[in-house]
């Protein structure tokens, strides 16, 4: 969302959600935190937060049940079963492991791309480890503001910052949609009629899953472009390349829909449309370089 919609409109998001609970406009980038953070609680007040400015790292392992005890209910991402795929709480010397990977991963952020960086410190309240045999971690709607992380062995440090960009998007797609509606009727969205090809896992899913891969997919290729470069393994993302077609075929399979102005607000169609100018300049490059 940062590069879609620009960073100024990404703070313009806090800021009206913040101004929801406070009768006077954020005069620093601590007061819009705060802000938004205390807007969080009365909109999810069952989502356990730490006090504190900035991205923590949760330690409390009550704090961590309840975390992924919202995980395991239904909500806009769930439709893969989030429920079993959550594991068990991490060993310690696994945990330290992980920890310090992750750690690395956030100051690759900083050092890379200190813009999104500050974003993220600001978005994002809570990171948790926590097991799985299926998944590296995600977002969930149930706990905006809130990230699971499942690093794995074979992970390079990159792999796991691109995650964190992904991951910030799904947040970042969350608050603008608290913001502007982006679907008429959600209640549709569970038609399978209404399904459309993802760009990320590249199956059939409901379209606002879809929305939300196509997005992530254009972050993720505009951070491997501008900051990161190509993995010379990808274990979290596909190759580019490949990123690239599934991402203008899951636009497609959305476009074509009979009903997709009947189902997407004005907001979500831009959203879409700025994805499409994007990832045609890419396949632009991509033939020139050919």
């Amino acid at each position: 969302m940062i590069h879609l919609i620009g960073i100024n409109e990404v703070y313009r998001n806090l800021a009206v959600l913040s101004a929801l609970k406070s009768k006077t406009a954020p005069k620093t980038s601590e007061e819009l935190e705060l802000g938004f953070h205390n807007f969080l609680k009365g909109y999810q007040p069952n989502v356990p937060r730490l006090e504190s400015v900035g991205t923590q790292i949760v330690e409390d392992p009550e704090m961590e049940d309840k975390l992924v005890e919202l995980y395991r209910t239904d909500a806009l991402l769930n439709d893969r079963d989030q429920s079993s795929l959550i594991g068990d709480s991490l060993k310690d010397d696994v945990r330290k492991q992980r920890l310090e990977f992750l750690l690395a991963a956030l100051e690759e952020l900083k050092l890379r791309m200190p813009q999104i960086y500050a974003v993220f410190q600001m978005a994002i309240d809570s990171l948790f480890l926590r097991d799985s045999k299926n998944s590296g971690g995600g977002s969930t709607s149930n706990a905006v503001g809130v990230i699971w992380i499942n690093s794995r062995k074979h992970w390079h440090v990159q792999d796991l910052t691109e995650l964190l960009v992904h991951e910030l998007t799904h947040n970042l797609v969350f608050i603008d949609e608290l913001r502007y509606l982006h679907f008429h009727d959600y209640k549709l969205l569970q038609n399978e009629a209404n399904f459309a090809k993802s760009a990320i896992l590249n199956i059939k899913r409901p379209i606002d899953k879809v929305f939300h891969s196509i997005v992530v997919a254009v972050e993720v290729l505009l951070v491997r472009r501008n900051y990161l470069g190509e993995p010379e393994k990808c274990h979290v993302h596909p190759p580019s390349d490949k990123m690239l077609i599934q991402a203008l075929e899951a636009l497609n399979s959305l476009a074509d829909l009979p009903n997709y102005k009947d189902l997407i607000t004005e907001r979500g169609q831009s959203i879409m449309q700025k994805c499409q100018g994007y990832l045609d300049l890419m396949v632009g490059r991509e033939k020139k370089l050919a």
